[in-house]
C-alpha cells in the first residue's frame, strides 16, 4: 500500500526532499521492526519464563539508540539557541557602538579629540548631578550657615 504513495511523492517532491523522506521512513520502519522483534517474544511468554540473555542486548541497544538521538537533538537545539543569542546581542552591541561612533564623529567635527569628548561627556554627567543637588538645596530656603569666626550665639541659633 505504500508503493503508490511513494511514487506520487517522487513525482511531486524535489529529489533532495524525496531522499530525505525515504531515509526518515526507512529509519522509522527499522525502529518499529526492532521494537516488534523485541516485544513480540516477551509478550508471548509469562515474565517468569523470560530469558535475560535474549532480551537484554536488544533492550540495551534500544536505550543506547534513544539516548544517542536525544543527545544529538539537545546538542542541535542548544547550538541553535546559542546562535540566536549571539546574533541578538551582537546586533544590539553593534547598534550601541554605531550610536557611540556617530556621537563621537559629531564631536570630532568640532575639532575635539575623542578623549576630550569622552571626558566632556563624563564631566557633564557628573556636573549635572551636582547642579541638581545644589538647586534642590537652594529651593528649601535654609538659613545661611554662620562662619567659623562669628559669635557662638549665631552658631546656636543656626
Amino acid at each position: 500500500f505504500i508503493a503508490p504513495v511513494l511514487e506520487l511523492l517522487h513525482a511531486k517532491l524535489p529529489a533532495p526532499a524525496y531522499s530525505l523522506l525515504i531515509n526518515i521512513l526507512s529509519h522509522c520502519l527499522a525502529f518499529i521492526q526492532a521494537v516488534y522483534s523485541l516485544s513480540a517474544p516477551l509478550l508471548a511468554k509469562h515474565p517468569s519464563e523470560w530469558n535475560t540473555q535474549t532480551f537484554l542486548p536488544p533492550f540495551i541497544a534500544l536505550i543506547t539508540a534513544y539516548l544517542a538521538l536525544m543527545s544529538v537533538y539537545r546538542t542541535a537545539s542548544w547550538m541553535l539557541r546559542t546562535g540566536v543569542f549571539f546574533v541578538k546581542w551582537g546586533v544590539l552591541f553593534g547598534m550601541l557602538v554605531a550610536v557611540v561612533g556617530y556621537l563621537m564623529g559629531a564631536q570630532q567635527a568640532n575639532n575635539t579629540s575623542v578623549t576630550s569628548s569622552l571626558w566632556g561627556l563624563a564631566l557633564d554627567a557628573i556636573n549635572s548631578d551636582a547642579s541638581e543637588q545644589h538647586s534642590s538645596r537652594t529651593k528649601r530656603n535654609l538659613p545661611k550657615r554662620p562662619r567659623v569666626w562669628e559669635s557662638f550665639d549665631q552658631h546656636r541659633a543656626w
